[in-house]
């Protein structure tokens, strides 16, 4: 099972979502980590929190899933870089 987190740290006193997505590790100490369905997660940045309530920002439409997919493959394909598979590009390690 799939957890999908948002990880909040407090901003000039607003909770502003610092790392999110599935079954993520912390890097960093955080003021507020919540669990949410996958849709809100891939899209936190379109939601205000106040360390009770996620209140969808004005405006801002929330996509579905199938319509996540849809828009990441077509980044996918114009770019050529995609964000779910890791990169194959040689990288020097110097010890």
């Amino acid at each position: 099972m799939d957890n999908w987190l948002i990880m909040y740290k407090e901003v000039d006193g607003v909770l502003e979502p610092t790392q999110y997505g599935k079954n993520i590790v912390p890097n960093g100490n955080f003021d507020k980590v919540i669990k949410v369905p996958e849709e809100i997660a891939r899209q936190a940045n379109k939601f205000d929190f106040d360390g009770a309530k996620l209140t969808r920002k004005e405006g801002r439409r929330i996509h579905t899933i199938d319509e996540l997919n849809e828009i990441e493959a077509q980044y996918e394909n114009e770019s050529g870089i995609s964000e779910t598979e890791p990169s194959d590009e040689e990288i020097e390690i110097v010890f």
